[in-house]
């Protein structure tokens, strides 16, 4: 029995989910990742040949190193399938610059109030908090353009918006059991 080919417009919308879903993973991964090196004060080391005063919490380099390529293939994936749907689809991989940003000024946030662990057991950090604000900003500002850009979306614009929520959902809900798995 020959194989049903998939209809270009079937295939688009499917390489936009995976790519938009991957590009969450990715951002969640990051996240956690940097949670973990935070909880050993923010900064770690491993292998070489010198003698490492603070060794990276085991999975953070999983977790961190591939986190910022394999987000940029997979935007690039989500770019090409979205290129070709209604309007605003393709836009909605710009969202990924406010949830990488904000997500990790809260982290420090978090942790430059609270310390390591972000319990508020640590005191404050302002070397953390600076990064914060900055980080924040870098974030929050980019968000004043998204009702701008929802008005342009036309009639598809609610067939847009759930792929983009549901792909970003899955893909958050992916790189959490990811972390899980990798720390342990």
């Amino acid at each position: 029995m020959p194989e049903t080919p998939v209809a270009p417009a079937s295939r688009s919308w499917l390489l936009w989910l995976v790519g938009l879903a991957g590009l969450a993973v990715c951002i969640t991964s990051l996240w956690h990742g940097m949670r973990e090196v935070m909880d050993v004060g923010g900064s770690c080391a491993s292998g070489g040949a010198y003698e490492i005063a603070t060794p990276c919490p085991e999975g953070s380099i999983l977790l961190v190193a591939p986190a910022m390529p394999l987000g940029f293939l997979f935007a690039g994936i989500a770019a090409w399938g979205g290129s070709k749907l209604p309007s605003g689809a393709v836009g909605t991989i710009g969202l990924a610059w406010p949830a990488l940003f904000l997500s990790l000024g809260f982290n420090f946030a978090q942790y430059g109030v609270g310390g390591a662990g972000g319990d508020g057991s640590g005191g404050v950090d302002g070397g953390f908090l600076t990064c914060a604000v900055v980080f924040l900003l870098m974030g929050g500002l980019p968000l004043g353009f998204v009702p701008g850009w929802i008005r342009g979306m036309g009639q598809r614009r609610s067939v847009v918006l759930a792929g983009f929520a549901a792909a970003a959902t899955a893909g958050v809900v992916g790189g959490r059991l990811l972390a899980l798995a990798v720390t342990g």
